[in-house]
């Protein structure tokens, strides 16, 4: 019977990243629909990580650089799409995508004063044609 039962779990929780499974009576009475709770609680807590990642970027592209990178929602998700979509960590992706920003985005500070740069989807998808337009754009605002 519990075979039965938990045959699907046993598939479904190991890919899951789910490291931690407590029988209970609700999982009992519904194992089709604990189970799918605790996939979806899975995925989030993995998003959650992802998120995590782009914002340890973000961090420590500002301890290092004194640049801050303010990274809108749209750009946070399209970095866990690529992130998923090449099976490497969000981290690999951002210092991949934006390896150039230190260099270009000092001159832009240099010749504006500006320090924090937001960093949205197109940022994302086109990383250096954005810090190209960037860059352009600072030298016919120098302060």
């Amino acid at each position: 019977m519990f075979e039965r039962v938990f045959r699907d779990f046993k598939f479904e929780l190991p890919s899951a990243g789910i490291r931690e499974f407590r029988l209970t009576l609700p999982v009992l009475r519904d194992p089709a629909g604990a189970l799918a709770t605790m996939l979806a609680a899975g995925q989030e807590a993995h998003l959650s990580v992802m998120r995590g990642e782009v914002q340890q970027f973000a961090d420590r592209f500002e301890k290092e650089h004194g640049l801050r990178l303010d990274f809108r929602a749209a750009a946070v998700t399209a970095l866990i799409e690529l992130s998923r979509k090449e099976g490497r960590t969000a981290r690999a992706i951002c210092e991949d995508r934006f390896k150039d920003f230190p260099y270009g985005l000092k001159l832009i500070a240099r010749n504006t004063g500006r320090t924090t740069f937001t960093i949205g989807k197109v940022a994302v998808d086109r990383p250096d044609k954005t810090l190209s337009l960037w860059i352009t754009e600072s030298y016919g605002r120098q302060a």
